[in-house]
């Protein structure tokens, strides 16, 4: 089930033809079941939403404080003022993000770097770099995303793995004569 709004004169090409449903949009019969389910979870997550986004706020700003905490020269990207309740985009120098997300995925953390229509890419986010990161701090940069089903236990999960995985990743720091 989904929904389309569009824009007072927009031109929309039906897909499937036939029949006058949906103001001759798409053929077949009208999905009432799904359209009655959809109208309730869109009215619950209305009602819901101040306080899923201060709850899910709270679990990404224990994670961020927690990774600047294990790992101090990690960086933060985006508007600290105007970000996402559920994305901590955060950066570790001396780490490739591809590396990190394979030491994530085994550790059981989820985690992506790039976008999801980017995925597979071996170029820096376009976004990252017009966003002024350098090339190196770009490839360095994993997001994490937390949600609806996002826990404590997630969020300890992912602070137990990730500066783990960083320190593994790192080169080995030799010091000097």
């Amino acid at each position: 089930m989904g929904a389309l709004v569009v824009r007072g004169g927009t031109l929309v090409t039906p897909l499937i033809e036939g029949g006058g449903q949906e103001r001759g949009l798409r053929g077949g019969t009208s999905n009432v079941a799904g359209a009655v389910a959809m109208a309730e979870a869109l009215a619950v997550t209305v009602e819901r939403r101040d306080e899923e986004i201060a709850r899910v706020g709270a679990l990404r700003d224990r994670l961020a404080s927690g990774l600047a905490t294990a790992v101090p020269d990690a960086f933060f990207n985006g508007d600290p003022a105007r970000k996402v309740a559920g994305n901590c985009h955060v950066g570790f120098p001396g780490v490739e993000a591809e590396a990190l997300l394979v030491a994530l995925d085994l550790a059981g953390v989820c985690a992506a770097a790039g976008s999801s229509c980017s995925s597979g890419a071996t170029e820096p986010s376009h976004v990252l770099e017009a966003m002024g990161l350098s090339r190196e701090d770009a490839l360095a940069s994993i997001r994490l995303s937390l949600g609806f089903a996002s826990t404590d236990a997630d969020v300890d999960a992912a602070l137990a793995a990730i500066p783990a995985a960083v320190e593994r990743l790192r080169p080995s720091r030799v010091a000097g004569p």
